[in-house]
Parts: structure tokens; C-alpha cells; sequence
């Protein structure tokens, strides 16, 4: 229910706001998938 009534309030938000908001989680999520792939190779990180 707690995600509907959040979709909700989005919803009614300016479409750059939401733009942004997506912008942000998308980012969070890369940022956790990298952060996942240099847990399992740290050595690439040194290489680049």
C-alpha cells in the first residue's frame, strides 16, 4: 500500500521532478551493481 500511495504522490509531481527522482534511483542501482563487481574483482579496479 506504502508503494501505491508513493506512486501516487509521484504521480502527481512536475514530470522533471520525476525525472529526477528516476535519474536517482537508477544511479543508486548502478552504483550498488558496481560496487557487487568490485567486491568480486578488486584486482580489476587496480587495472583501471
Amino acid at each position: 500500500m506504502i508503494l501505491v500511495s508513493a506512486l501516487g504522490l509521484l504521480w502527481q509531481l512536475p514530470p522533471i521532478i520525476f525525472a529526477v527522482a528516476v535519474l536517482v534511483a537508477l544511479f543508486a542501482v548502478i552504483r550498488e551493481h558496481r560496487g557487487a563487481l568490485g567486491r568480486r574483482e578488486p584486482e580489476s579496479r587496480d587495472r583501471n
